[in-house]
């Protein structure tokens, strides 16, 4: 019955979206948000009570998952996944319309109709997540992919896609304010009066104040705020993910579905400093229309099957068309429209180096763009396969990214008017990395003093805010631990037997005690028993290691703690897991950490004659990059919450 209550009101929220008008706008979002609220609990019950007679849970669930993944399992599908994205729409929409003035919701709400009635009705043709199957099941023999059994990984899509969907909002304020500003001027030409025509087409130039003036762009920065923090909520979950179950050591792949996030959160970082200066609005404006195109590019991405990733929902092409032909579609009508967009001529020394700032933004953007979709152009223009990697994006983007980052360090102090003290702390810094930490490249040295002299100038000048200490000293950390985890990184890749012992790093030793088995609902593993030992005196280890050997062949009594009292050690168990409903075997990776460093251990094909494969890394400052992650999202949160708190906005 649920399943026939949720496809019905499907149906009936493309005809609520088309019932909109301006007259009973606060009704009509109303019931399109209590409309889509029904469907997609409808569609959430239907998971929760593995009802198999529905498609897409067919083939995405299991009678023995746990609960909290059948939960999740309602968006880590095709079908689910732009569901939740309708319902987010609508409940931005819904949000928007009540917390707005009246005089600024028509225009924006008229386009974002259009969006949410475009996605419902592309769900509806091509991807019906209420489809039944036309033979009785009681069971299914499928689940979503193993590797995305995984609690963190649960939480990642919904934020991605809240961050996606504000795009939608931004969007939407420009555009409009873009069309108000556009007839206005249109009708000044008929006037006689020529200087009124050229003080509206300056006004068209800057977009400065349309329709409600200031309160626009108020607005659109709320939403870029709001884009821009759960994005990288969204990255942070999906990095940690990343690093705990993929097993290769590392938390960004340039994966083309990470590429996707990161497109739209670097142009989201772009507008949230644009926004600050009304002389660059006409940046503001292009940056909005583009992150929320690179949006719809990252849908693209994950559900056309046209590129290789752990993160792709579909494998048919034809699903992404629709989306890409929306996309390009509406590419070609703004950019032709937004061609008499131009900017003030004449810009202060800061307001200059801030659009460096952007510009140098920009590059990155397309520099990853053109890099994630080289291989399907190359495919489908020149019938060559082509790839591109790790090699390609680092290459390109550091030494852009070097310059950003000067030139993020120099306005701040320029703006402190001690720019000849900047190139005083620099080079200081800049010498005591080298000195201190021997093994840095010059250029690896060089970023981290660039990334301190912009944490301690906080400190060193006039107080600055406290949501640009965090969000700012966020990713200075977080620079800071991608530069010396990669640097000081160890890993040991070989057949390890029992009994074998391993030094890793400085007095670290390893030792492979025993290979167990374990069972779960849904799969069995083989579990390593690793035990690791930190202690300099290298007689104490390996007598410490006897000890564990032997209580191991005799099966004594004796407990691990008991013999750890005297020497600093612990036991990691890395697994390999073979699920009953996927052939294929997945890794369940092993982390102790410490704070400073983490151990990472994995453990692969083998048998109990010839070994395990085995690889063990040490990789220290690792935790600088998620604290930094935190921090920023903190400071991006703290500064939304305080931008929806000022009476300013004059909310209803």
């Amino acid at each position: 019955m649920y399943v026939e209550i949720g496809h019905y009101f499907f149906i009936l929220s493309i005809f609520v979206a088309l019932a909109y008008k301006k007259k009973n706008i606060s009704f009509v979002f109303s019931l399109y948000f209590l409309v889509l609220t029904i469907c997609f609990l409808s569609f959430l019950f239907c998971y929760v009570s593995s009802d198999f007679s529905i498609y897409s849970v067919l083939t995405n669930s299991n009678n023995k998952l746990p609960l909290f993944y059948k939960v999740s399992g309602t968006w880590s599908n095709h079908e689910g996944s732009l569901l939740l994205w309708c319902w987010i729409l609508s409940l931005y929409g819904f949000f928007f319309c009540f917390r707005t003035r009246v005089a600024l919701t028509g225009a924006p709400l008229m386009i974002h109709k259009w969006i949410a009635l475009f996605f419902s009705v592309f769900l509806c043709l091509t991807s019906n997540p209420f489809l039944r199957i036309s033979f009785l099941s009681t069971d299914s023999g499928k689940e979503f992919n193993p590797v995305l059994q995984d609690p963190v990984l649960a939480i990642h899509p919904p934020c991605i896609y809240a961050g996606y969907v504000a795009s939608t909002i931004g969007f939407c304020l420009c555009v409009s304010g873009f069309k108000h500003t556009a007839r206005e001027i249109n009708e000044s030409g008929k006037l006689k009066d020529q200087r009124k025509a050229v003080i509206l087409r300056s006004v068209l130039r800057t977009i400065t104040r349309p329709l409600g003036g200031n309160a626009y762009w108020k607005l659109i920065r709320i939403w870029i705020l709001t884009c821009w923090c759960f994005l990288t909520v969204g990255i942070l979950l999906g990095s940690w993910w990343a690093y705990h179950e993929l097993g290769w050591g590392g938390w960004w792949f340039w994966d083309p579905v990470e590429n996707a996030s990161l497109m739209p959160w670097v142009l989201a970082t772009a507008c949230i400093h644009s926004v600050i200066s009304f002389r660059l609005n006409s940046w503001t404006f292009f940056l909005n229309i583009v992150t929320f195109l690179l949006s719809l590019l990252g849908t693209f991405f994950v559900r056309s099957g046209l590129l290789a990733s752990v993160h792709s929902f579909a494998t048919d092409s034809q699903r992404g068309i629709f989306l890409f032909i929306f996309m390009a579609s509406l590419s070609l009508v703004l950019f032709k429209k937004n061609r008499t967009t131009g900017a003030y001529d004449h810009l202060s020394e800061i307001e200059q180096i801030l659009k460096l700032q952007l510009t140098l933004l920009c590059i990155i953007c397309l520099v990853v763009l053109c890099g994630t979709a080289a291989p399907v152009l190359f495919h489908l223009l020149a019938q060559r396969e082509v790839s591109t990697g790790a090699p390609f994006f680092n290459g390109t983007i550091i030494p852009i990214f070097i310059c950003l980052l000067l030139v993020l360090v120099y306005i701040h102090y320029r703006t402190q008017q001690a720019h000849s003290v900047f190139f005083c702390v620099l080079f200081i810094i800049h010498v005591i990395f080298i000195k201190l930490i021997a093994d840095l490249s010059y250029l690896e040295s060089f970023c981290c003093a660039l990334c301190f002299s912009l944490f301690f100038s906080f400190f060193l000048f006039k107080p600055s805010p406290m949501n640009m200490i965090l969000s700012h000293g966020g990713v200075c950390i977080l620079i800071t631990g991608v530069i010396l985890s990669n640097t000081k990184k160890i890993q040991i890749t070989q057949i390890m037997h029992f009994g074998f012992e391993q030094n890793i790093g400085n007095g670290r030793l390893c030792c492979l005690r025993s290979i167990d088995q374990l069972h779960g609902p849904t799969f069995q593993s083989i579990c390593g028993n690793i035990a690791c030992v930190s202690n300099h005196d290298t007689k104490a280890a390996h007598h410490y290691f006897e000890k564990v050997i032997s209580c191991e062949r005799l099966q004594s009594n004796i407990t691990f703690s008991d013999l750890t009292r005297s020497v600093d050690s612990f036991v990691i168990f890395p697994e390999k897991r073979f699920c009953f409903s996927n052939p294929k075997s997945t890794t369940k990776v092993a982390i102790h950490t410490n704070f400073f460093t983490d151990l990472y251990a994995l453990i692969g094909t083998g048998s109990f004659e010839t070994g395990w494969y085995t690889t063990i890394m040490k990789l220290p400052f690792i935790f600088c990059i998620w604290i930094g992650f935190v921090l920023a999202s903190f400071g991006g949160f703290r500064s939304l919450i305080r931008q929806l708190s000022k009476q300013k906005l004059n909310w209803n």
